[in-house]
């Protein structure tokens, strides 16, 4: 393993497996990413679904009633509370799908640095490859060349 490009090629190879470690971490935090932005998308229907029963069991309260100045501003800011609140589920909804958008793009890039780091290992091994293969020619080559050599020899012959 004293050949520098095999150790290229192993540090290639461990920069790969990393990258494809990344990518998985990445896929999984877009997994959830998905699910919070159900699970918001879930409360903030619900929120809308049960909003005009809320109100209206707020007015109901005073309906039929006469009420002081005071008491119509207390249920205003009920009301006011309610759809502060649903809003407040709503933004929430809105910063989980912005929230799953940008993990869906570091995936994205996790898979473009995979894909590269994958290019690179298959560049050094097909160098390698390459450099394996002259070498076994050379070697191969040679020894033909000292079998012809040995062949072209007169050879002597003993007295005995």
């Amino acid at each position: 393993m004293n050949d520098p490009l095999q150790v290229l090629l192993k540090i290639k190879r461990l920069k790969e497996e990393q990258a494809l470690k990344h990518l998985a971490a990445m896929r999984k935090a877009a997994e959830i990413a998905a699910q919070e932005r159900e699970r918001a998308r879930a409360r903030e229907a619900e929120s809308a679904r049960s909003l005009p029963v809320r109100e209206d069991a707020v007015y109901r309260k005073v309906l039929g009633e006469t009420i002081s100045l005071g008491r119509l501003d207390e249920t205003r800011g009920e009301i006011a509370l309610l759809e502060r609140s649903h809003q407040a589920l709503r933004d929430e909804s809105e910063r989980a799908i912005h929230v799953e958008a940008r993990a869906l793009d570091r995936v994205e890039q996790a898979r473009k640095a995979r894909l590269d780091q994958q290019r690179q290992v298959d560049k050094y091994v097909i160098i390698t490859d390459l450099r394996a293969a002259e070498a076994a020619a050379a070697e191969e080559s040679a020894e033909e060349a000292e079998v012809e050599d040995q062949l072209s020899r007169p050879r002597r012959r003993s007295l005995s």
